[in-house]
């Protein structure tokens, strides 16, 4: 089973609420630490980032730099599967320190599965929007939806259909 992954790096606020400029250090401890975390089936890593992020070409991966769409992250998004529709993709936040490479394996487990189904994350029933697994083709699902919406991924994911991976112990909620 081949699966790459795309780590996302950057944006305004992370999940506990930090702006840009004060976490751009912790950002790279993050970004390393989401990188040990990938188990082995993983074959090519991917850095999706904003070209304010200092250091990155350190990681010597691939990196496709974004711009601020309107749309914010699913545009991004949409334009990286666009390029590779064949493959299947892990995605992750860089700046999440909160997964390990169990609940990794755990998404790459149901996937396995079902190889052609979109594999989200939950805790305690509530979606998280990392990490997840998309499908091959998974593009042109996106790109219908931001034509006809403002592009969030919790939106994308409310009118979606997908597999849950219950997720337990995560050390703290988003």
């Amino acid at each position: 089973m081949e699966v790459n992954a795309i780590v996302f790096v950057g944006g305004d606020l992370d999940s506990e609420g930090r702006s840009a400029a004060m976490r751009y250090d912790m950002d790279l401890l993050y970004i390393e630490y989401v990188l040990e975390q990938l188990p082995q089936e993983i074959t090519s890593v991917i850095l999706l980032a904003d070209r304010h992020q200092p250091k990155i070409e350190d990681f010597s991966l691939p990196i496709i730099y974004v711009g601020s769409s309107p749309k914010g992250f699913l545009s991004d998004l949409h334009k990286v599967l666009l390029e590779q529709s064949d493959r299947r993709f892990l995605v992750l936040s860089g700046a999440d320190d909160r997964f390990t490479n169990e609940h990794c394996s755990q998404l790459l487990d149901h996937s396995a599965r079902l190889p052609h189904m979109m594999v989200i994350s939950t805790h305690q029933g509530e979606i998280l929007p990392f990490p997840m697994i998309l499908p091959a083709g998974i593009a042109e699902d996106i790109g219908e939806f931001l034509s006809d919406s403002a592009g969030s991924v919790a939106d994308w994911l409310e009118q979606s259909v997908f597999i849950e991976c219950e997720l337990t112990d995560l050390p703290y909620l988003l």
